[in-house]
């Protein structure tokens, strides 16, 4: 009896150790592409990258202004979607980062978003082009009970590309979505052409 407890021990080790070597091959694997990819096309991948929140300076409140507005806080939140050739070396990416200000009852401003995009020089060598925006809002909505308790920024770019892997378009999503309570999150998405 003992010889059977013995070797459904060993089994018992034997299955934990190759489930978790195979563990560490899935992990590795997923770090050939820096952050993990979201999409392939023609040797090109996409990673995802959230910028923030930061906390910015508060606005200056002026003589004679409400407590609450000198009370507000105010904070950035940005995403990056960076697209890589198959040896991982950048291309092209697009960004934004957004501003806002709240005072734990509601968004009280909202800055215009920094969009920047760039192509590399390697990319440029692609015919990486950046199109410029093709969707570009931004909407404060109720929340929590709260009218304004919520701001939501949408910013897609357009980059075309025609290379020795074929031609293409890309076309990168960013939301950004701000709290009363100065939480906020990004969301990214990479698609192909519409």
């Amino acid at each position: 009896m003992g010889s059977t407890d013995t070797r459904r021990r060993l089994l018992v080790v034997l299955a934990v150790g190759v489930l978790f070597a195979l563990s560490v091959v899935m992990a590795t694997s997923s770090l050939a592409k820096p952050g993990g990819s979201q999409a392939a096309d023609n040797g090109v991948y996409a990673v995802a990258e959230q910028i923030g929140p930061t906390p910015s300076a508060a606005p200056q409140a002026q003589e004679g202004s409400r407590s609450a507005a000198a009370a507000s806080q105010c904070k950035s939140i940005g995403a990056r979607v960076s697209y890589y050739n198959g040896s991982g070396k950048l291309l092209a990416y697009f960004q934004s980062v957004q501003k806002w200000c709240f005072d734990f009852n509601k968004v009280t401003s909202v800055s215009k978003p920094q969009v920047a995009d760039e192509v590399t020089a390697l990319g440029e060598k692609s015919d990486w082009k950046y199109k410029g925006l093709v969707e570009s809002s931004g909407e404060l909505r109720a929340y929590k009970g709260r009218p304004d308790g919520q701001h939501i920024g949408i910013r897609q770019g357009r980059f075309t590309y025609e290379g020795s892997n074929g031609k293409g378009e890309k076309l990168p999503f960013v939301k950004l979505v701000k709290y009363y309570d100065g939480s906020a999150y990004s969301d990214t998405k990479e698609s192909n052409a519409r």
